[in-house]
């Protein structure tokens, strides 16, 4: 069956080799990519093109399908975007933000379709430290399944903060991005008692 795949492009610094997770998720090549009769041209600049077909290696979620109408992989928009989150909390090391939707042919991968949110800046964290580092391959899966179910399940307490790290990484202000993670963090941790709060510090930091 056809492949359908949204896919945005990391830096250099995200990751040296592919990886395979969980739900349809990886970290893969994709080669060669039909820019010639790319959707994306329509919107993105020629210098912006260049660098996007630099990309050596590109966040992925996929799924294979039967046929193609106009909305099918809708759902794959949703799944990019909590993987880069789980990205992000593992290691801020920002991203250029821009999702294309592609689908695999037997020429190459066709893109039919965009979404292009504000790019996530850089913390000081994410420059000094890479995220394979940080513990990619043992700990993106737990991290994204805590993203999924966040959002699946509607539980406000724990979509705030991934929303407030996504806002203070796109703000790409030191002040006020610094801002947004603490309240974040607050938000994470906030509880009307003592026990319920050191079990979710315990729970994110560790018991040690």
């Amino acid at each position: 069956m056809p492949e359908m795949l949204l896919a945005t492009p990391l830096n250099a610094s995200h990751a040296s080799r592919p990886y395979t997770f969980s739900d349809g998720i990886s970290i893969r090549e994709l080669s060669p990519i039909l820019w010639d009769i790319s959707i994306a041209k329509t919107f993105i600049s020629e210098h912006e093109r260049e660098e996007l077909a630099k990309t050596r290696y590109w966040l992925s979620a996929s799924k294979e399908v039967e046929y193609l109408p106009g909305d099918v992989g809708n759902d794959l928009y949703e799944n990019a975007q909590q993987a880069m989150s789980a990205l992000q909390i593992l290691c801020p090391t920002g991203a250029k933000n821009i999702f294309l939707m592609f689908h695999n042919t037997e020429q190459g991968y066709d893109n039919i379709g965009s979404l292009r949110p504000k790019e996530l800046c850089s913390t000081l964290l994410g420059r000094a430290i890479r995220l394979e580092q940080q513990g990619l391959e043992q700990d993106f899966d737990a991290i994204y399944r805590g993203v999924r179910r966040a959002f699946t399940e509607k539980i406000v307490r724990l979509q705030n903060p991934i929303l407030l790290l996504g806002h203070g990484a796109q703000i790409c202000n030191v002040t006020l991005g610094a801002l947004m993670f603490v309240m974040a963090l607050d938000m994470l941790f906030m509880a009307g008692e003592i026990g319920p709060f050191l079990r979710r510090v315990g729970g994110f930091f560790g018991l040690d």
